[in-house]
């Protein structure tokens, strides 16, 4: 579990290798993710219908979404703000991430802030179509998640096709 998931250390070193101005661009992008989502937020409502039953729709949000983020040659930290900045401004409690480590088994640093920032409450070292059947079936180390953002090669939507519905 240890170099499965991005650990607190890892995590504060990324902190501390990220630039000012990637701080504060990343801090912009957000406000105006959340902004733009809170718009988009369905809201609860009930209403007494003509036989004076109540009737209505209650939204929640998932337990636990899974956002995947490519992170091979072009680490997209977009992706990771949009993703897992989505799913903390709709008020999932656990996101955990996944995206793929280095040779060394490192995280771009910009990356990792972003999602640290973004919300995600876990990051998983695994990228590909493994990444995507571990978020929905769960592994010894991984609870399943209730639902499997982001983009992905050919293989990871392939993979995300797959598990659609479990």
């Amino acid at each position: 579990r240890q170099t499965l998931f991005v650990s607190d250390a890892e995590m504060a070193a990324a902190k501390k290798a990220v630039t000012p101005a990637t701080r504060a661009a990343v801090a912009r992008s957000l406000k105006n993710i959340h902004a733009f989502a809170k718009h988009g937020l369905r809201k609860d409502w009930s209403a007494k219908n003509a036989e004076g039953a109540t009737v209505g729709e209650r939204f929640t949000p998932f337990d636990r979404v899974g956002v995947y983020v490519p992170g091979g040659k072009a680490p997209l930290v977009s992706t990771a703000l949009m993703t897992a900045g989505f799913a903390k401004a709709a008020g999932v409690p656990e996101i955990i991430a996944a995206t793929p480590c280095g040779p060394d088994g490192s995280v771009n640093p910009a990356l990792l802030y972003a999602l640290k920032v973004a919300g995600a409450t876990e990051v998983m070292k695994v990228g590909g179509a493994q990444a995507i059947g571990a978020l929905a079936y769960g592994t010894e180390t991984i609870r399943p998640v209730d639902v499997i953002v982001g983009p992905g090669n050919v293989y990871v939507a392939e993979a995300k096709r797959q598990v659609a519905g479990e």
